[in-house]
């Protein structure tokens, strides 16, 4: 029997650990907290606390001066995206439940389950959405518990057995780089699936396709006066971009279309802008997210009625100011993210800072203190080393960004880390230098450097 009952939650939000309510499974349906005692119980329950540890994970150090912390060894909690929760007895057919990642950190209530019984409890983690061997990330060993019920009608009493689930987290295998050969730099990137890369370089827009050997297939589909962002539609096959040099957005109708400018968008003056950079599309309200490095602005463009609006920064000043959206303040803001519950991400490069913002707050998450020299660990200790580059983020709600020091991960648990890659040559890099990122659906880096492109899973 499996048990689903998260179908409507969106697996990609950030955590949101240490909710009030409890999970209760009752006969095949999840229902809220409290449990009605129904006229006649039947069978026994078993309430199965969230794991004490993950055992296995690294915590991150390197809270001092030009301390990193390379992302490889074992997985940890910040790259679970759910849980497979199996219960097996012999003569029945095993329960199996899924948890979802903001729900990791609430027990498990499970009922009608057979009196004086023991189950084999074991958990298996995984690290995107679905269930297969390839994006498990427990080991086998390590990662189940034995609970035995008691007496049918106990759960009723409010007294049912109590288990701790146990998770064993697996060793992570080494980052691989793996060079694309290209010979240009991209500004920026945009990848629709794993094979398959939009960059924006020099005055081109250029597709690459890669085989299963990475021989790219290179395709220049519009040439610019400056392309400085792209953003992919993957719906409509819609590319968005942004022309600094022209001061306008645009798109292209994948797979050949024409440039076409986006219609009733101002160029100079009043709300409008100057220098579009980092760029975002939003589906849920079909607009389109972008930086304005000149006029100190993050703006939405409405792309059914033309609106542009202000959302956050004071126009034409530019100073790091923490405040509300009507009161904070923008120092040359340039790449741009935007996560799935609507925060968003922005880098700036006058003041070597990344800044948040919520539906109602901007806040700086990291600045280079240092002087351009790198720290890893909690987001409130850890450094930037220069200015960001490029943001991007992942499938688990992970934000990758780009300074002098390489890539670099601020996970969902607000720690930062510096990753470290098997190159080409058998030798540890970081790629420094690089200029652009991107990342797939399915939680491949794309990472364009001064020599070569990469693709980095």
């Amino acid at each position: 029997m499996r048990l689903s009952p998260f179908n409507n939650v969106d697996l990609s939000a950030r955590s949101a650990v240490g909710l009030a309510s409890a999970l209760a499974l009752l006969a095949g349906c999840a229902v809220g907290a409290p449990i009605a005692r129904p006229p006649v119980a039947a069978g026994a329950s078993l309430v199965l606390n969230p794991p004490k540890t993950w055992t296995g994970q690294r915590t991150l150090q390197g809270t001092q001066l030009g301390g990193t912390v390379a992302l490889d060894g074992r997985y940890t909690r910040a790259d679970v995206d759910h849980l497979e929760v199996e219960l097996a007895t012999t003569g029945v057919a095993p329960i199996t439940v899924n948890v979802p990642e903001e729900r990791l950190d609430e027990p498990l209530n499970i009922q009608h389950l057979r009196a004086n019984t023991t189950y084999r409890v074991t958990v298996r983690a995984y690290r995107t959405p679905g269930s297969t061997t390839a994006n498990q990330i427990s080991q086998a060993t390590g990662s189940s518990v034995d609970a035995s019920t008691s007496d049918d009608n106990v759960g009723w009493a409010g007294s049912p057995t109590v288990a701790t689930l146990r998770v064993l987290l697996a060793d992570r295998k080494p980052y691989v780089a793996e060079p694309v050969a290209v010979n240009w730099v991209a500004s920026r990137l945009v990848a629709a699936d794993a094979s398959t890369i939009y960059a924006a370089t020099g005055e081109e827009i250029k597709r690459v396709v890669l085989d299963a050997a990475l021989v790219p297939t290179v395709t220049s589909l519009a040439s610019l006066g400056a392309p400085s962002a792209l953003a992919l539609d993957p719906t409509s096959q819609t590319l968005y971009y942004a022309d600094s040099q022209f001061h306008k957005l645009g798109k292209l109708a994948l797979p050949a279309g024409a440039p076409t400018p986006l219609t009733n968008f101002v160029s100079a003056g009043g709300n409008g802008t100057e220098a579009p950079g980092g760029l975002c599309f939003e589906a849920t309200s079909n607009t389109l997210l972008y930086a304005d490095g000149v006029r100190q602005v993050v703006q939405r463009f409405d792309l059914g009625s033309g609106t542009l609006t202000r959302l956050f920064g004071q126009l034409d000043r530019s100073e790091q100011t923490d405040g509300t959206l009507a009161t904070a303040a923008l120092a040359d803001p340039g790449a741009l993210a935007v996560g799935r519950d609507g925060t968003i991400y922005v880098a700036q490069s006058a003041t070597a800072a990344l800044r948040e913002a919520d539906a109602s707050f901007v806040r700086t998450l990291l600045r280079d203190p240092f002087e351009g020299v790198a720290a890893d660990g909690p987001a409130g200790s850890a450094a930037l080393a220069g200015a960001i580059q490029d943001l991007a983020l992942d499938p688990n709600g992970n934000l990758w960004f780009l300074d002098g020091s390489g890539v670099r991960r601020l996970d969902r648990e607000g720690r930062v880390g510096t990753l470290s890659a098997i190159g080409e040559d058998g030798q540890v890099t970081s790629l420094a230098g690089a200029t652009a990122i991107a990342v797939a659906p399915d939680g491949t880096l794309f990472v364009s450097s001064s020599t070569d492109l990469y693709r980095v899973r």
